[in-house]
């Protein structure tokens, strides 16, 4: 999950590595009676704070456990933490602190988000106390996050830390963080795959533990092996899609349309948690190339049909403002395509990207006319949602010629007279 994560814009995998080298400094700590490791503790869980505001909860448990077992008599170290924690993170909460309240009383009121809605991710009031809440991010990890595959390495490595807490020291902390940080997020109202991805600290950590504590050095070599073998097939399957997804149903309940699957074991999965593998397609690369010659430099992207799916709108954006000077204009209720009003001069983009997935252009208002034109081109996406899966998304570019907008289709041969040499393009 971590693998495909990079390919879209969001935090929880930058939040799960500042979760994870904080733990490293409680645990370094030795239960708060060194006071460097005690002080890196706190600046780590700071940083961790600024990634992302639940970033205590997925702490809270170890730091709990390691106070308990003797923590407690350290108050000096313990201040000294929690100071270091206010002087980095304070300031921003501070002046953020109205947003902060209200982000937390929602976190615990059902979202009404139609696509949070349409996966059943919301557990309104009492329902966050029954089986299913509690269950949902077993299935997450099962079946979106970690695989069965890893998990019987976690289970192999629970089962063998629980045997052996003598030895070895901070498994209650590991334990305390994994159990905290599972329950507060379950306690929310929205659940989402990702939100307990920082948990993987613990999971990691405790599934491959013992391989590195074993005492037979055949099953240090085995366990190593079977970890890095699991590594490279998902590395196959989830960044370069080079393996099917493979999945059990044993249980029934499984739904294509439900992104945790209850009811399925999932031993590989190239299908991508929001995206799946990467398509190479020159689309995106001739349109940019093709309005750079032609010295176009500001457009819009429109998309229909699908609620935040299409093409990755964010990574478009940078590619474009980074590397060909383009810009994107605000939306303007005035337009009838997006503009941008300045000084009551509206500002219209030179460019408009249209997107959908029916062969046909959609139809838009209420008369039912067709107020777009055929598509240029269609692309496989990296996205395929389930109920349109096996089609292509079609994709229009049109041009402001004037007061209105035309049809603008052929953007690869100028995009390829515009990539050959000077004399090349001389003697064409």
């Amino acid at each position: 999950m971590v693998m495909q994560l990079f390919r879209v814009q969001l935090l929880d995998q930058a939040l799960a590595a500042m979760v994870a080298v904080t733990v490293w400094a409680v645990l370094a700590s030795d239960r708060f009676a060194r006071t460097p490791q005690s002080v890196l503790a706190g600046v780590l869980l700071g940083v961790a704070m600024l990634v992302k505001a639940p970033a205590p909860a997925f702490v809270a448990g170890a730091v709990a456990v390691a106070i308990a077992l003797g923590g407690w008599r350290r108050p000096r170290n313990l201040g000294l933490a929690a100071a270091a924690t206010l002087i980095v993170a304070g300031p921003y909460y501070a002046i953020h602190l109205s947003d902060y309240l209200s982000l937390s009383n929602q976190a615990v009121v059902a979202s009404q988000d139609p696509w949070t809605l349409s996966f059943g991710w919301t557990f309104e009031g009492e329902r966050r106390l029954t089986l299913e809440s509690f269950a949902w991010y077993v299935w997450t990890a099962i079946n979106t996050q970690y695989l069965v595959p890893l998990l019987c390495l976690f289970a192999v490595g629970l089962v063998s830390a629980l045997g052996d807490l003598r030895q070895r020291r901070y498994v209650p902390e590991l334990l305390g963080g994994l159990v905290v940080g599972y329950l507060a997020m379950t306690l929310l109202s929205v659940h989402d795959p990702r939100y307990t991805l920082p948990l993987a600290v613990y999971v990691a950590v405790l599934a491959t533990g013992w391989i590195a504590t074993a005492q037979r050095r055949w099953v240090t070599i085995a366990g190593t092996a079977c970890l890095l073998a699991i590594v490279c097939l998902n590395v196959a399957a989830s960044t370069f899609g080079l393996l099917p997804t493979v999945k059990l149903t044993p249980l029934a309940g499984d739904e294509e349309t439900d992104l945790i699957h209850p009811g399925a074991l999932t031993l590989l999965d190239k299908r991508g948690f929001y995206v799946g593998e990467p398509h190479s397609d020159g689309t995106w690369r001739d349109l940019l190339d093709a309005m750079d010659r032609e010295g176009l430099h500001s457009a819009e992207l429109r998309f229909y049909e699908v609620p935040l799916m299409g093409t990755d709108v964010y990574g478009f954006q940078v590619a474009a403002e980074s590397a060909h000077d383009i810009s994107f204009p605000q939306p303007d209720p005035l337009t009838s395509h997006v503009g941008e009003r300045l000084d009551a001069v509206i500002v219209r983009p030179q460019v408009v990207i249209t997107t959908w997935w029916s062969p046909e252009p959609p139809l838009l208002g209420s008369d039912g006319v067709r107020a777009l034109p055929a598509p240029c081109t269609s692309i496989e996406d990296g996205v395929v949602p389930p109920e349109v899966e096996g089609k292509q998304l079609q994709v229009l570019v049109e041009r402001l010629e004037g007061e209105r907008y035309v049809r603008w289709c052929d953007f690869p041969e100028l995009a390829a007279r515009q990539r050959l040499t000077p004399r090349a393009r001389a003697a064409t």
